[in-house]
């Protein structure tokens, strides 16, 4: 039997992701006045990676969904090793930071 390694890390920043319906929906209104906090961790996460791999690529952006403007930001890695993709979505319904990371060899 031959072992490895896991080469692939997902990371989510969300509160009560798990939790039943009513915990939810309390929680999505108590998370939607908190875009500062969600925004620092972002950039702590980020300026971390960017320490480990160096420059990325940084697309912020406003979208409009239904007439539901929110917050998108993703920040990608790409390299021969390695792929890492750190998202932010910020809005009335969802708040979260999701980190995917994985190594290519």
């Amino acid at each position: 039997m031959k072992l490895t390694l896991s080469t692939l890390i997902s990371y989510d920043w969300e509160v009560e992701r798990y939790a039943n319906l009513n915990q939810m929906l309390a929680n999505r209104k108590t998370e939607s006045a908190k875009l500062e906090n969600y925004s620092k961790e972002y950039l702590r996460i980020r300026k971390q990676l960017i320490k480990q791999f160096g420059k990325a690529d940084e697309q912020p952006k406003f979208l409009n969904d239904e007439g539901t403007k929110y917050l998108n930001q993703d920040t990608l890695w790409e390299s021969e090793e390695v792929h890492a993709n750190l998202n932010m979505i910020f809005c009335a319904s969802t708040q979260r930071i999701r980190l995917t990371l994985y190594w290519k060899k």
